[in-house]
């Protein structure tokens, strides 16, 4: 079966739109986040990261417009058995492909927040820990969906009675669990680290929301949950591995979204600012030099997030003046220098 959308078949119609704007909205922002970051700064390892995502993740709407014109929008009784095999083998590659680009999507939206939180050596331990078990997760994942079945064909050949297979409905599951837990991670961090922080409301806000817009796609993570739940999957079910393909096109469209959106908003606030100026990262710090034992005060001044200013201080350190004042002196330097340059080897207060 070769399905056309002259059949009209309204779940093909769906999964063919999908797919189309999975290519048309993602493919332009992740180049407008590489041309913001290369006109800003430089590229990164979280665009490096971003665009390898973005590779795995067409591969995996190519995969998804494959299983809907081979007949993964028919319920299985429709189909021949070889249709049938047809959609499973398509399924059995979907998962392995998914893996990379969630790990990669993920790792990229968590290391903006290393990068941001830099001077934070607690927040920046907290990050990697999670970024490590993500790592961990997806790694295992994949093979268990390599080597669901023994031997492996016996996934898409069902009359082969003598192979051993896990349970797809526990793979599915965990697999929609962990990714919860992840994306209300990604969610949540902003809030708890960039709160505390002592910037204009307004702004703090705008940078939770910004870092935050996965909390949509923590939506579409409950959702395949409940769909894994409340369905009894099996390798017939077409139409419902359909809707669980769905439930991640989401998911990974708005990640990156996410990951896109603060380089964009950088490049646009920049271009309205200060045209002509050379784009940098760089940070004002005040020392007290004749006091060493005075608190030291830290000012973002134009960071990646362009008029984000981020006026970082610790619980611990008093307020002082922004400007400088006898006995102090105003250093500029790059926030690539992890901040051992400007303070000294001092010791960041946590």
């Amino acid at each position: 079966m070769f399905v056309t959308i002259q059949d009209g078949n309204p779940l093909f119609q769906v999964n063919l739109a999908t797919q189309i704007l999975c290519f048309v909205i993602l493919t332009p922002l992740v180049i407008l986040r590489l041309f913001a970051r290369r006109k800003i700064h430089y590229i990164g390892v979280d665009d490096v990261t971003c665009v390898l995502a973005w590779f795995f993740f067409m591969g995996y709407c190519i995969n998804a417009l494959f299983y809907g014109l081979y007949g993964g929008t028919y319920p299985a009784h429709e189909l021949t058995q070889d249709d049938l095999e047809t959609c499973l083998k398509i399924t059995y590659i979907a998962p392995i492909i998914y893996a990379p680009a969630a790990l990669l999507l993920k790792t990229s939206i968590l290391y903006i927040l290393i990068r941001i939180f830099k001077p934070y050596r607690t927040k920046r331990i907290i990050l990697w820990c999670f970024i490590v078990a993500i790592i961990c997760y997806y790694t295992i994942i994949a093979f268990v969906h390599m080597f669901l079945c023994n031997p492996i064909s016996a996934y898409w050949k069902t009359a082969d009675t003598d192979a051993s297979c896990l349970s797809l409905p526990a793979v599915i599951m965990s697999d929609s669990v962990f990714g919860l837990v992840v994306d209300l991670g990604i969610f949540i961090f902003p809030i708890v680290f960039v709160w505390p922080l002592q910037i204009p409301f307004a702004k703090k806000v705008r940078l939770v929301l910004i870092l935050g817009l996965g909390v949509i796609a923590v939506s579409f993570s409950l959702y395949r949950l409940i769909l894994s739940t409340k369905t009894r999957y099996s390798f017939f079910e077409a139409t419902s591995l359909m809707r669980t393909i769905w439930t991640a096109n989401a998911e990974l469209g708005l990640g990156f979204i996410c990951a896109c959106l603060p380089a964009i908003s950088t490049l646009s606030t920049r271009g309205q600012g200060w045209q002509g100026s050379r784009p940098s990262s760089e940070g004002s710090f005040l020392q007290r030099e004749n006091s060493p034992a005075q608190p030291l005060q830290t000012v973002f001044q134009g960071s990646q997030w362009g008029d984000v200013d981020v006026e970082a201080r610790s619980s611990r350190i008093p307020r002082m003046s922004s400007l400088p004042q006898p006995g102090q002196i105003l250093k500029k330097v790059s926030l690539n220098q992890y901040w051992q340059t400007t303070v000294e080897r001092w010791e960041w207060p946590q």
